[in-house]
């Protein structure tokens, strides 16, 4: 367009230059005659010299398109060209990474339709923390990581009770012994079973908790009945030592007196306390290997009797007592 407009001014800058010419020379006539002034004639020599410049000032402004703006142009047009070609290159990668993308979430949503490969019930498999609260929660909207458990399918045919022993009894408890369990949701079933793991550490206890350690037991269920399911409370014995035929007594009616065992016991229309040789014990009973027989009475609550009876001295009581320090007089 720009070289058109050019065209058309050097082509009214020939027109020019040819009309000046020709006025140019009919002037000459006139003034070979006398019939026209001198200055005539100079102005119209002038009309021709500036016409002619006019030409030569188009034909330049041709050049210098056709030479040096046309060539900077094709240059730039060229590097547009690249620059959108580049884009284009940028554009199409993009396409192809959200396609990508596209794919894996339409894959990743075809996977998270959960088929179990049986049927049972569903249990989430929520984490308890360290102070008693839930670490993860599993909801709708919480988020999950890979490879995270989210739900478990119990199998009713091998479920197991989860046991706290303390560290005082643990000791005691091995794998392979067996079990009786009651269940608060079955109180006329009693449900036989077996250790089958006994953690090596204790369960973290909460900030506010007891400082008492407990270590995690897990027992069997030999046979489950109809409707168990998880989460049940359970009772749980675990038969660590049979002793037949021995004499027990009920744990209330033993006492500590300094690094020996009492009870309290009938003599003639009184009582004494009567030193024991004890065995083990399961929290509600406790073997007596000596120290009574079987038919003496002896006293239930024994704790409270202790006062009543005669009791040798302790080591801690046969320490002299210091006598006090004296109080300086005043003056």
């Amino acid at each position: 367009q720009e070289t058109r407009a050019i065209e058309n001014d050097i082509f009214i800058a020939e027109e020019d230059v040819s009309r000046a010419e020709e006025y140019l020379k009919y002037s000459e006539l006139l003034a070979a005659k006398g019939y026209i002034p001198a200055q005539q004639l100079e102005a119209d020599r002038f009309a021709v010299a500036k016409a002619k410049n006019a030409l030569l000032i188009a034909k330049s402004r041709l050049a210098v398109l056709q030479t040096f703006t046309k060539a900077k142009m094709i240059v730039q047009l060229e590097s547009d060209i690249k620059t959108a070609e580049a884009n284009v290159k940028a554009k199409e990668a993009a396409h192809k990474l959200d396609m990508e993308q596209l794919a894996l979430v339409e894959s990743q949503i075809e996977k998270c339709v959960i088929r179990s490969p049986e049927a049972g019930q569903v249990v989430y498999a929520n984490v308890t923390g360290w102070r008693g609260t839930r670490e993860v929660i599993i909801d709708a909207g919480e988020q999950v990581r890979e490879r995270q458990v989210l739900i478990r399918l119990p199998d009713p045919s091998r479920m197991q009770v989860v046991a706290k022993i303390n560290e005082s009894k643990i000791t005691l408890v091995e794998r392979g012994m067996p079990a009786s369990i009651r269940l608060d949701a079955f109180p006329d079933i009693e449900l036989h079973g077996a250790v089958d793991k006994v953690n090596e550490f204790p369960v973290p206890t909460s900030f506010f908790g007891s400082s008492v350690k407990e270590y995690e037991t897990v027992v069997r269920i030999d046979e489950s009945p109809p409707g168990l399911r998880p989460g049940l409370t359970a009772e749980v014995r675990i038969r660590v030592e049979h002793l037949p035929d021995v004499l027990t007594l009920p744990v209330q009616a033993v006492f500590e007196h300094g690094d020996r065992y009492y009870c309290v016991a009938g003599a003639g229309d009184g009582w004494e306390a009567r030193p024991l040789e004890l065995g083990a014990t399961n929290d509600k009973q406790v073997v007596v290997r000596n120290g009574v027989v079987e038919g003496e009475q002896v006293v239930l609550n024994a704790s409270a009797y202790r006062k009543k009876v005669d009791l040798p001295e302790t080591e801690r009581e046969r320490q002299p007592v210091s006598p006090p320090a004296a109080v300086a007089e005043r003056r």
